[in-house]
């Protein structure tokens, strides 16, 4: 989120100044949470897997699935809160109809700074949990 905000600055500054800003810029942040994605959910599952008990592993995987829905209904949900909250404030807001006109990369350091307290959160709870000991029978 913090490349993501970075470069929405770099593109309102260029906007400002009559630029053209090549749309090339966006391919770094995109192969970063790409990957992001990729290693987050493959280790959620190989978790669920190896930690739950033998009844609960389809039900635990179903609930992976269902996190990310709604993760999905959850993001636009905020996005209309923090919309709606920033006109309020101050017109257009931060997420106009215009993005030219509003500050989007406002939105994006709030969403690194949600994803840093989540990452100290989970962080501590990850300290506290035990593993299951796996045995393996040949």
């Amino acid at each position: 989120m913090a490349m993501a905000a970075l470069l929405e600055k770099k593109r309102l500054q260029s906007v400002q100044h009559g630029e053209r800003l090549s749309i090339v810029w966006q391919l770094p942040q995109y192969f970063v949470i790409a990957g992001a994605e990729c290693f987050a959910v493959i280790t959620q599952l190989e978790f669920f897997h190896g930690q739950a008990p033998d009844s609960m592993k389809s039900m635990l995987t179903a609930l992976a699935l269902l996190t990310v829905a709604v993760g999905n209904y959850l993001s636009s949900a905020m996005i209309t809160l923090v919309a709606g909250v920033t006109r309020a404030w101050h017109s257009p807001g931060w997420i106009p109809d215009d993005l030219n006109q509003g500050h989007l990369d406002y939105f994006y350091w709030c969403l690194a700074a949600i994803s840093f307290v989540n990452f100290i959160v989970y962080i501590y709870f990850a300290s506290k949990y035990k593993l299951k000991k796996i045995v393996m029978h040949d």
